[in-house]
């Protein structure tokens, strides 16, 4: 394990000062010089920012569409199916049944735009989004795999920080997801436009080679049902997917842990929704946040940033006793970026859970 820092960067999030915006990582840790750790105050990155209530309204609005769709989408869709079933020379259900296809295989572009724009500032708000980073990478000569659980009921703490990499550090990687949610209208488009790629190996071998980092959560489904308020699961021991994908590309893995994620949204469980979400490999529950609705609370997410674990690139079937090395530093490296800032999240008592 390495050793701790003395000194990290911060972000304070959006009500920290007026807001500034740099054309890369280097540039933003030049502007933003490193602060003693010792001088973040405990529970000082899990205040919830104060935001107009037009802001709130707007906020709950937009989780409601995304990623709230998950919950609603199949009301529109099994309407439109079972309208083409009954009547299929109706030219209405033809048009419906044309307009369902067209949103889930058309090509969806990714909307540099769309990714700069309000929605991403009025989300900093809502989270009360802030950020630790341990080491100033360096994106322009390396593509890095980041990896940042835990997954909780809907990655926001994900998005949140490959929202903030790309608009305000200039620092542009791709998040993988489940194929599945590439077939799903709006999920998809709103993934898509974000700059979020396939989690399949041959995708995310394709975007590591050609120089974009990506930015993923090892967890994914099996996490969905681990959250608990005594303390925090990952599930890791056995996914060393990404140890190899970092030895068949030569990326550097950079450790991740983002606080809050887990508590933004709640969720149904159990053993039989378990074993079903693994057998279709997409999760199946019903979760909700404010009123009941699929509308995040208003959690605030701390993204820590770890330092770089780098490799050498190796061609063909990597050993398995060096997947095993990397993997057992990687999983160590997580455990302690945990239990340095949990205290300045508010969580002093809490455990991390390795599984």
């Amino acid at each position: 394990m390495s050793k701790a820092p003395e000194s990290v960067f911060v972000y304070e999030g959006e009500s920290a000062g007026p807001r500034k915006l740099y054309k890369s990582f280097s540039a933003f840790c030049q502007a933003n010089p490193p602060k003693p750790v010792k001088n973040i105050p405990a529970g000082s990155m899990s205040k919830v920012e104060k935001i107009t209530w037009q802001d709130d309204l707007m906020g709950m609005f937009l989780l409601l569409v995304w990623p709230g769709c998950l919950l609603w989408i199949w009301f529109p869709i099994i309407w439109v199916v079972q309208n083409f079933l009954f009547n299929p020379f109706s030219l209405s259900a033809i048009f419906y049944l044309g307009v369902l296809l067209y949103a889930v295989f058309a090509p969806v572009r990714y909307w540099k735009a769309g990714v700069d724009s309000w929605v991403n500032f009025l989300m900093m708000r809502y989270f009360s989004f802030k950020g630790i980073f341990e080491e100033a990478l360096k994106p322009e000569s390396n593509a890095y795999i980041l990896v940042a659980p835990p997954h909780g009921v809907f990655p926001f703490g994900n998005i949140l920080t490959l929202l903030f990499f790309h608009t305000y550090t200039g620092f542009h990687f791709r998040g993988a997801g489940a194929s599945v949610l590439y077939r799903i209208p709006i999920m998809r488009h709103v993934m898509t436009w974000m700059g979020c790629i396939d989690a399949g190996w041959s995708t995310m071998q394709r975007t590591l080679n050609n120089g974009h980092s990506v930015g993923l959560s090892t967890g994914g489904i099996a996490e969905l049902f681990e959250s608990s308020t005594d303390s925090e699961t990952i599930i890791i021991k056995n996914r060393k997917g990404f140890v190899r994908m970092a030895l068949a590309t030569g990326s550097p893995l950079v450790p991740c842990y983002l606080f809050g994620n887990t508590h933004a949204l709640k969720c149904l469980s159990g053993e039989k929704l378990q074993k079903f979400s693994r057998s279709i490999q997409a999760s199946i529950t019903f979760f909700w946040g404010r009123w009941g609705l699929p509308i995040a609370y208003r959690t605030p997410i701390l993204g820590v940033m770890g330092r770089a674990i780098h490799v050498q690139k190796v061609e063909g079937t990597p050993d398995p006793e060096l997947v095993d090395k990397i993997h057992a530093q990687f999983v160590e490296e997580i455990v302690a970026l945990f239990d340095r800032y949990k205290g300045v999240y508010g969580w002093p008592n809490k455990t991390l859970i390795v599984k």
